[in-house]
């Protein structure tokens, strides 16, 4: 298990966290290690020891006087949760050279150095996962685009879920364009997003998920699914979805219909 604490507040007169090269470099790798079910804690996100901020890096010493005033013991779970950042979709080697052409260094040589360094890290990263579980982060279509520009490169991904979030057609779009590379993506949780069907975002998905030979029952928008397979049959009810399949002859079908009960 990997805990990553990041001191983000800074002294007065000194770079801030947010523009330093290094700095930088290390919160990047702790955006990955989050995936992966690490603890990242950033020290410096507490406004009066209490307040947690969805956005945003105070570099206040405020912060911290407060949080060490309201924990002289110790860290109590209260405030572990506090200085929990929210979780952000991890950035391409591509984008993250990018994003250090902004960024503050000493010596000349460190920013091709951490390119290297988080190419390498990234790709071995992309290349052993599975499973990536994004639900219920309150991501939007411009995080869901971070997502997909990074989707080619996880060539054993077999499972995305990116449930209850707040992906619009948008979003769905942004996937649909990466979904030919994504080879060995076999189920696509979308419930709980804000996809509706009918629209030119979610019609692509179907569409490049179909001919990428995927099973249309694994593109999953919940109660809202649409991927519907024209020897199908799907009615709907508040609580209840009844799936039924009509299988073509020769092959013989030892179910006919399936169910799946909403939560």
């Amino acid at each position: 298990l990997v805990r990553v604490w990041m001191l983000t507040a800074t002294a007065e007169g000194i770079t801030p966290y947010q523009q330093r090269g290094w700095p930088h470099f290390e919160a990047a790798l702790a955006t990955i290690n989050a995936h992966r079910g690490a603890d990242v804690l950033d020290i410096g996100r507490c406004e009066s020891g209490a307040r947690h901020l969805d956005r945003g890096w105070p570099c206040t010493t405020v912060g911290m006087s407060a949080l060490v005033d309201a924990n002289s013991q110790s860290l109590d779970e209260a405030t572990l949760k506090i200085c929990a950042p929210p979780r952000k979709p991890p950035m391409t080697p591509k984008a993250f050279a990018k994003s250090l052409e902004t960024k503050v260094f000493k010596r000349g040589g460190d920013a091709d150095m951490l390119i290297q360094l988080y190419n390498e890290y990234f790709m071995a990263f992309a290349s052993s996962v599975e499973t990536l579980d994004m639900s219920g982060l309150g991501w939007e279509d411009l995080d869901v685009e971070k997502v997909a520009d990074s989707l080619p490169f996880f060539g054993q991904l077999r499972e995305l879920n990116l449930a209850n979030n707040e992906i619009t057609e948008l979003g769905a779009g942004y996937l649909a364009d990466e979904i030919p590379k994504c080879s060995s993506l076999k189920k696509l949780f979308l419930a709980g997003n804000k996809i509706e069907p009918g629209l030119e975002g979610s019609e692509r998905l179907i569409e490049t998920w179909a001919a990428a030979s995927k099973d249309d029952f694994w593109l999953f928008f919940g109660i809202r699914r649409i991927a519907i397979m024209s020897n199908e049959k799907l009615a709907l009810s508040d609580q209840r979805i009844t799936y039924t399949v009509k299988c073509p002859p020769p092959r013989q079908c030892s179910m006919a219909a399936r169910s799946l009960h909403m939560i």
